[in-house]
């Protein structure tokens, strides 16, 4: 998951790879799964309006 880091998170990588080792709670797991299941939402909607603009755009 570390090596995925981009902009100037990649930096910081030592120690993301540190706090990863970690332990994840249950409630934990249970919003860092809402939390990418969000992201995966706004993914869809970006690429939605990506879609949306290039058609507008070419004619």
């Amino acid at each position: 998951m570390a090596a995925l880091t981009q902009g100037r998170l990649r930096q910081k990588q030592d120690l993301l790879v540190e706090a990863l080792s970690g332990r994840v709670r249950p409630g934990q797991q249970f919003i860092l799964a809402q939390l990418l299941s969000l992201i995966d939402s706004i993914d869809e909607t970006i690429a939605q309006f990506d879609r949306e603009i290039s058609e507008k755009t070419s004619g």
